[in-house]
């Protein structure tokens, strides 16, 4: 019985919390340029972040979008920030490497603004194992300080691992089907080579 109102009191301040919130940001990732042609994210490649930005139940105005690009290795690219509402008041300049979006403002239920840019990635070779890629934005309305999810980037080189593993054991796999058959070959010959020896003379 316990169990259960603590179940619903949880659900409960949840529900306030999602009834209280009027706007929420939606962030996602695909490969804009991709250098090497393998579908891989590699050094030098290109990252187009789409973020969209929707109300709940309520219509909002005044809204700020800010993407503060924490990673060291993405660089915001010039003349690549859109957004279908607003002002872009950060990030037309080359030497910007933030994003900032002012004065949007969301006037039917079920609109939404779309704000996007690129990102190169650059990244040495020996770093590839160890670098950690990730981006988040924040929506303010009002007194409000939403935040995005937090979109990961995962690199090429993080999964050399996992193919080396594997192909590792596809290869030992194959020496150790090879020595079997190698096996039964060897035991087929000697089982032959004895019913000829315990075979009778005439």
């Amino acid at each position: 019985m316990k169990a259960i109102i603590i179940t619903n009191l949880f659900v409960l301040l949840a529900l306030v919390q999602l009834e209280s919130q009027e706007v929420f940001a939606t962030q996602s990732w695909e490969l804009s340029l991709d250098k090497q042609q393998d579908g891989w994210v590699d050094s030098g490649d290109r990252i187009l972040v789409s973020t969209e930005i929707s109300t709940y139940d309520s219509l909002s105005n005044e809204i700020t979008f800010r993407n503060l690009k924490e990673s060291l290795y993405l660089s915001l690219v010039p003349n690549t920030v859109k957004s279908s509402h607003g002002e872009i008041t950060v990030g037309v300049s080359t030497n910007d490497s933030t994003v900032v979006v002012q004065s949007i403002s969301l006037k039917a239920i079920g609109e939404k603004a779309i704000i996007s840019f690129e990102y190169e990635v650059d990244f040495s070779f020996s770093q590839d194992q160890n670098i950690n890629i990730q981006n988040q934005a924040f929506i303010i309305s009002g007194d409000q300080e939403v935040a995005s999810n937090n979109i990961e980037i995962p690199i090429k080189g993080q999964h050399r691992t996992s193919d080396s593993l594997f192909t590792l054991i596809s290869k030992y796999g194959l020496l150790g089907l090879a020595g079997f058959v190698f096996m039964l070959f060897i035991l087929n010959i000697k089982s032959k080579s004895a019913n000829i020896n315990l075979a009778p003379n005439p």
